[in-house]
């Protein structure tokens, strides 16, 4: 039963990644840092941008000898106990665990660009006037929309069950 869990998310999550590395590489090797490029005029544009730390730039600054186990093997190891614990979890619902998956795939997206560069490459830049989010990324998209699905499980569809 776990192997075929395993046989199933595996397609998922090697293309969720996949994704997310092909379009990082996509960034580093035709934009030029910090330049910004026009999609949606006033609301979504597409820029290249170094991030050293975790969500909206946090730790950024760390000391080096705190960031390889910090923003590599605790990440690591985390997205390892979710996605273990999705596999021996019955009672969670195939919303929550998608939702699980897209928030595995989104932690090793960023981890293999931690581990391999030094920082995460964002390049999505959302923006009303002069109101800009935080740049981010497949990967960063993935743990959200994974996380919005959990709760949406969990507030709304569990509810009804119970």
């Amino acid at each position: 039963m776990l192997f075929k869990r395993i046989l199933k998310d595996l397609p998922i999550l090697s293309f969720l990644i996949l994704i997310d590395y092909l379009s990082k590489l996509y960034v580093k090797t035709h934009f030029n840092f910090f330049t910004k490029i026009d999609v949606i005029k006033g609301f979504f544009s597409l820029i290249y941008v170094k991030n050293s730390g975790v969500a909206f730039g946090l730790l950024g600054n760390l000391e080096k000898s705190l960031r390889f186990p910090l923003l590599i093997l605790l990440p690591i190891f985390t997205a390892l106990a979710i996605y273990i614990f999705t596999l021996f979890s019955k009672s969670i619902s195939p919303i929550e665990r998608f939702g699980f998956t897209l928030i595995v795939a989104g932690a090793f997206g960023n981890i293999i660009d931690r581990y391999f560069y030094g920082y995460v490459v964002d390049f999505v830049d959302l923006y009303w006037k002069n109101f800009h989010w935080a740049a981010f990324n497949f990967a960063d998209s993935y743990i959200s929309i994974g996380v919005v699905l959990i709760l949406y499980s969990n507030f709304f569809i569990n509810k009804r069950r119970g």
